[in-house]
């Protein structure tokens, strides 16, 4: 991932899922509650949307949801490899924020 002016609203931003190029801009950026990217690869155009709701018992939940459009796009993606790319893709965010909580505390990052 490469980003060009830090995570913030407009900010552009380009990744690589696999072998595919992704060029992206934030949409929405609250921190701790919502980051939310618009990409284009292939003539595909995608809506990643990530909510953080905190819940009552300490923990917070995390939901996930993709859309996507493009001409092509059923010769390579449907519903079914969707979700379970974002699946994946959530279990992978789980892991990442479970070893973290279980090892020394990290001060915030101000995303400005």
């Amino acid at each position: 991932m490469r980003l060009t002016a830090g995570v913030a609203v407009d900010a552009a931003f380009t990744w690589r899922n696999g072998k595919a190029a992704i060029a992206s801009r934030f949409a929405v950026a609250v921190p701790g509650r919502q980051l939310t990217w618009t990409g284009l690869s292939f003539g595909a155009k995608a809506v990643h949307r990530h909510v953080l709701t905190p819940l009552e018992d300490g923990s917070t939940e995390l939901m996930v949801a993709e859309s996507m459009a493009g001409p092509l796009l059923g010769l390579f993606m449907n519903g079914r490899k969707l979700q379970a790319a974002l699946d994946e893709w959530a279990a992978g965010i789980k892991r990442v924020a479970e070893a973290r909580s279980r090892g020394p505390r990290l001060a915030p990052v101000d995303p400005q």
